[in-house]
């Protein structure tokens, strides 16, 4: 079945299992089409001059040619989303335009987002529902919360701890991977491997940390590029 408005996408990346997600996810989602890969920036340039494209996964660190070096050698560029595992080129990257930039390993919602950006086809329904609450499962009984109550996230091994305003604290039978993938970003940010927060909670922000109220949260050395981009992006 053919899909209206399809968007012709490009996956540039030298290392096979992140080929594997990103095909994974675009099969899961109707309108986009995988059309090429490349494993390198020079294979890369051929399948662009032999394929339309309207969305450019592209890696960073690869042999030879680096993604940075491939976005600033195109004059007629698609739409292009970042895909890396270092935050510290998310600044030049979005001084070259990129539509967002994916911190591996991303969730399937945080690459929904990154699609919306490129240029999704709009939703039907334009006044689709607005995320308010989440089901969390404390023990035995399931619970539901205002995600606007939810000041921050912290890891308690394979559970997680709530910190939610009024200083109330819950344990939830969930991991931090779980919250980042089911609560909307922004305004929710992980900051830290063990750590994901509410932006509109942030009092004050450093290059080492962020503040909620007299708590101060570590922000993870790989973070540190991507937290500052996306912050400044969102305010």
């Amino acid at each position: 079945m053919k899909v209206e408005n399809t968007l012709r996408c490009l996956i540039v990346d030298d290392e096979v299992p992140a080929h594997e997600v990103l095909s994974h996810y675009s099969s899961q989602t109707p309108y986009l089409k995988i059309v090429a890969h490349a494993h390198n920036a020079m294979e890369a340039l051929d399948l662009l001059r032999k394929n339309e494209v309207d969305i450019l996964f592209l890696d960073i660190e690869m042999p030879g040619l680096s993604g940075i070096e491939l976005l600033s050698a195109l004059t007629n560029r698609p739409a292009v989303i970042i895909t890396s595992a270092y935050s510290q080129y998310a600044i030049k990257g979005f001084d070259l335009n990129v539509c967002d930039y994916l911190l591996k390993p991303f969730s399937f919602q945080r690459y929904l987002q990154a699609i919306e950006k490129a240029g999704a086809p709009s939703k039907q329904n334009s006044s689709s529902e607005i995320q308010e609450d989440i089901w969390v499962k404390i023990s035995d009984n399931w619970i539901k919360i205002s995600i606007h109550d939810i000041d921050y996230v912290q890891s308690y091994g394979n559970y997680t701890k709530l910190f939610l305003t009024g200083k109330k604290q819950l344990l939830v039978n969930s991991t931090t991977a779980h919250f980042e993938e089911n609560l909307p970003s922004p305004p929710f940010l992980r900051v830290h491997k063990s750590y994901l927060v509410n932006m509109k909670k942030i009092s004050s922000i450093n290059l080492n940390s962020v503040r909620i109220s007299e708590i101060e949260i570590p922000i993870g050395r790989t973070y540190k590029g991507y937290v500052k981009t996306i912050f400044h992006e969102w305010r």
